[in-house]
This record gives C-alpha cells, sequence and structure tokens, in this order.
C-alpha cells in the first residue's frame, strides 16, 4: 500500500517535471520572441502595413489548430474536462508564429494566454510517448498551464491557483466535493510552476530578455475613507471597463462576421481597419503589447481616454484573429485608469496616500480579475507582483468586481 502511493506521488512528480520544464523552456523562448518582434515593430514602423497581410495569413493559418466554435484556452479546457485527443504538435509552434507575426505588424494583442496554450501544447507532447490515462493527462495539461503562466510572468503560487480556478470557481462547494481531485492538482501545478519559472526566466536572462518593471505598492501608512473610495473607485471603473471590453469585442466581431464567415476575409479587413486607424491618429501608444505605456502608467497620470482607447484596439485586433491574448491589454487598460483616477482626484485637491503607481497597481489586478473572475488568482497575483501592501485596497477592489461579474469570463467555453 505505502509502496503504491509512493509510487503515484513519484509518478505525478514527474509529470510536473515534464511539464515545469517543457513549457518553462517554450515559454521562454516565446517570451523573447516577442520581446524582439515589439523591439522590431517600434525600429520600423512602417510594418503595420503589413497587417492586412498578416491578419489574412493568421485567418489561414488558424484553419490548422483552431476550433471554429471555440478560443484555443477552450480547447484545452476542454480536453482538461473529457481527454479525448492529444493536441497535434503543430498547435504550439502555430501559436507561437501567429503571435510573432501579431507583434510585428503591431497589432494590440498580448502573450499570456499565447504562453498558456503554447506550454499546454508542448507539454501534452508527453501523452504520445507516455501511456497516461484520462486523469493523468488531465493532470499534465493542468501543470502544462501552470508553468506557463508562471513562466511568462513569474507569479508560480498565482500560476497554480490560476490554472486550478481556470477550470471553475474555487467555491466551498468545489473544495468540499472535489477536494481529492483538486489537492492533487494544486501540488502538481505548484511544483510544474515552479520549474516553469526558473527555467523561462534562466532561459531569458542567458539570452538577454527583461521582465515587466512594475511598481512595488506603497507601504500604507493611513488607510481612511478617502483610501477606501478609492479603491471602490478602482473597483467600479474596471467593472465598466471589462463589460466595456466584452461589448467592444462581440460587437467587432459581429461586424467583422456580417462582413464575411471566411476567418481570411475577416483577419484581412481587421488588419486593413487597424492600418487605417494608425495611419490617421496619433495612436501608436495602442500598438502591439504596450508595455512601455503600461510601464509610464505606473509613473504619470494617463489620459481617462487612454483605456477606452486601448480597450477599443483590442477587441477589434482579437476579434480579427490577432493572437496573443488580454492579460497584457487588461493590465494596460486597468493600470492607465487606475493612473488616470489618481489624476483626476489630484485635479480635484483630493489627497490620497495613495499614489500614482499604487492606483495602476490596483487597476491592473482588478481590471483582470473582473474579466477572468478568479478572485483567489488575483489576490495572490497582486501580493506576488506588488507586495502584501496591497492587500487592504485590492480586497475592496476585487470585492466589487465580484458583486459586479460579467455575463461571461475570459475563458468561458
Amino acid at each position: 500500500m505505502a509502496f503504491s502511493v509512493l509510487k503515484r506521488i513519484l509518478f505525478f512528480v514527474l509529470l510536473a517535471l515534464l511539464a515545469g520544464i517543457t513549457s518553462g523552456f517554450a515559454v521562454g523562448l516565446f517570451v523573447l520572441a516577442l520581446d524582439l518582434s515589439a523591439e522590431f515593430h517600434r525600429s520600423h514602423r512602417e510594418w503595420v502595413l503589413a497587417l492586412p497581410l498578416f491578419g489574412a495569413l493568421l485567418g489561414f493559418l488558424s484553419r490548422f489548430y483552431s476550433h471554429p466554435e471555440k478560443s484555443e484556452t477552450g480547447q484545452i479546457l476542454e480536453e482538461i474536462r473529457s481527454p479525448e485527443h492529444i493536441f497535434p504538435l503543430r498547435f504550439g509552434p502555430l501559436v507561437f508564429l501567429s503571435s510573432i507575426l501579431t507583434q510585428i505588424g503591431g497589432a494590440s494583442a498580448g502573450r499570456e494566454a499565447a504562453a498558456v496554450q503554447i506550454a499546454a501544447a508542448f507539454s501534452d507532447q508527453w501523452s504520445r510517448w507516455i501511456r497516461l490515462e484520462p486523469i493523468a493527462r488531465a493532470r499534465l495539461l493542468t501543470a502544462g498551464i501552470a508553468a506557463g503562466f508562471a513562466g511568462a510572468l513569474g507569479t508560480p503560487i498565482a500560476a497554480a491557483l490560476f490554472a486550478i480556478e481556470i477550470q471553475g470557481p474555487l467555491g466551498m462547494d468545489r473544495l468540499r466535493k472535489n477536494a481529492n481531485q483538486l489537492l492533487p492538482a494544486l501540488w502538481i501545478s505548484l511544483l510544474a510552476s515552479a520549474i516553469g519559472t526558473a527555467t523561462s526566466f534562466f532561459i531569458r536572462a542567458r539570452l538577454g530578455s527583461s521582465g515587466l518593471k512594475l511598481h512595488s505598492f506603497s507601504p500604507l501608512q493611513f488607510f481612511g475613507f478617502r483610501e477606501v473610495a478609492a479603491a471602490l473607485g478602482v473597483g467600479l471603473i474596471s467593472v465598466i471597463l471589462v463589460r466595456g471590453f466584452f461589448i467592444a469585442q462581440e460587437g467587432s466581431r459581429r461586424i467583422l462576421g456580417r462582413i464575411s464567415r471566411n476567418p481570411i476575409h475577416r483577419g484581412g479587413i481587421a488588419g486593413l481597419g487597424l492600418c487605417a486607424l494608425y495611419g490617421i491618429g496619433p495612436f501608436d501608444a495602442f500598438r502591439g503589447l504596450g508595455i512601455a505605456e503600461l510601464e509610464l502608467s505606473f509613473h504619470q497620470s494617463a489620459s481617462p481616454l487612454v483605456p477606452v482607447l486601448k480597450l477599443a484596439f483590442t477587441a477589434w485586433s482579437l476579434a480579427g484573429g490577432f493572437k496573443g491574448g488580454e492579460f497584457i491589454p487588461l493590465f494596460f487598460i486597468g493600470a492607465s485608469a487606475g493612473s488616470a483616477l489618481s489624476g483626476v482626484a489630484s485635479g480635484m485637491g483630493i489627497h490620497l496616500s495613495l499614489s500614482i503607481g499604487d492606483l495602476a497597481a490596483l487597476g491592473c489586478v482588478a481590471a483582470f480579475g473582473g474579466a477572468s473572475r478568479m478572485p483567489v488568482t488575483c489576490l495572490i497575483l497582486g501580493i506576488e507582483l506588488f507586495g502584501m501592501s496591497i492587500v487592504p485596497s485590492l480586497l475592496i477592489a476585487l470585492a466589487v468586481t465580484r458583486m459586479f461579474p460579467p455575463k461571461k469570463s475570459l475563458y468561458s467555453t
């Protein structure tokens, strides 16, 4: 009996090692490639003219790995719930290539969703050589998600919770009914995410890639009515922006769908629209990942129009088939919204103990929390990225987003 338990534990440790190393290696190279692609676009702005061609090409490539009715992350979640078919080997490389082309052209999209998809798909390839029961394969995919998220962001605990919470809310009913399944999945994900983080950051350090330069939340000297009101305000603004994001994305899909049902045509038309907008207006800040603009939000007040415009450009880009995901754009939207709120409060003569950077940090996590409906993951994510001092304000902001959730989440299948 003891030997059987030990054998099972060692087997799941092996799965976590395989998922962590594979995912960390793939995501490390992916993040580095995206950094280089974004830098290339900043140095060669004329490549925006290639967006119609890239959009059409991505529509063509999507036929070889994407499901017409489900997102790529949705396909992974379906396989975790009902493991049936191993992901084809081409899945990961095609998501990789599609995200790179998106950044070279300057379409507004993120990277974490693609990192998760690449990590899970590459981890799943071990199922071809190791005969796995459905439950073991589901664990491997879950570990791959955790390692991919951690490798992209460097937040191993939040990544492990993300891999669990993305499959369903972490309420007491689920914990009570599925504790025997959730606990093994959680510790496997923790191990895989730690390995994935170490592997990814080792590769990126060796090859000269830098991570996000965010902000350490200021130690709170005083937390009174004004600070509570500011946290409530960030939460409410996040709720409005998240709903606006989903409405804009659905509206963009409908517009493009009415023009053509062919993904090649839709991608080309979406690229043409982006190309025209970037050409006629001062919208350079909304190209690509927008890392530099995101980091700037922590140091100076943004215009209230900035989160709205980033929202619109991202919704149109993703609806048109450009790849990468919503995480970094939502961070951008939330950070600029919090930064703008700080500027408005300052303009009204309201003094807060929360700095511009503090409100931007709060907005980052609240916007992602509202869109993902993952309060537990987002609380830990906020702590890992910004420090323990964010907890009182973040709890209030996340509570607001939880009280007014959108009808669907980022990861609805």
